[in-house]
């Protein structure tokens, strides 16, 4: 599996720092897209070869008020590699019944489409796979122009390395981060 975090050490900052980085990056792209931010206006290389990696779109099916009216258009490598069942084509779920450690990760999905408003959240959850995993994520909703929920969403994941500090933390529950704190805050001073 490859991450933004290959070759740091587990307690090192630098990953949480790229991360943030590109974070901020994705989002001032979507900010300098004009408004309905229509997703065919999505241009690939301007995210450059470090995000695209980190990048899902994803498409609202049904009312987008429940946790699999998500469907996974693109889904980038390193997501891929992480998540391995989410593929093209997916559901959020993917047909199975909600797990209870990562169904509040795809409650901000649904706020993203909803409120068409940008959505950064941070927590750790159990993989699939049933490892301890960090998770920085950033929703931008596509296709806003109409009446009701946005239609897309690109949505940013950098899976973080667990530190030895944050090791007994909370898992299932993710903390809502403020986008202006996402963009004008220093790595250190969100708590990740």
């Amino acid at each position: 599996m490859s991450t933004c975090t290959d070759h740091m050490g587990e307690d090192s900052p630098w990953p949480k720092t790229i991360a943030l980085a590109q974070a901020r990056s994705l989002l001032g792209l979507w900010r300098d897209m004009p408004s309905p931010k229509a997703r065919t206006a999505l241009n690939p290389l301007a995210f450059g070869g470090r995000i695209l990696p980190h990048l899902n779109i994803m498409r609202r099916v049904g009312s987008g008020g429940r946790v699999d009216d998500v469907h996974f258009d693109l889904v980038g490598g390193v997501v891929r590699d992480t998540v391995p069942r989410l593929r093209p084509g997916a559901m959020a779920l993917g047909g199975a019944a909600p797990d209870e450690d990562r169904v509040m990760l795809f409650r901000f999905y649904a706020k993203c489409l909803s409120d068409k408003v940008p959505v950064a959240f941070t927590g750790q959850y159990l993989s699939e796979t049933k490892v301890r995993t960090h998770l920085l994520c950033l929703c931008l909703p596509l296709d806003i122009g109409r009446d009701g929920p946005a239609e897309s969403i690109l949505a940013g994941a950098w899976f973080l390395p667990v530190d030895s500090k944050h090791q007994g933390g909370p898992i299932g529950v993710f903390e809502e981060i403020p986008v202006g704190r996402l963009q004008a805050s220093a790595a250190q001073s969100l708590k990740m």
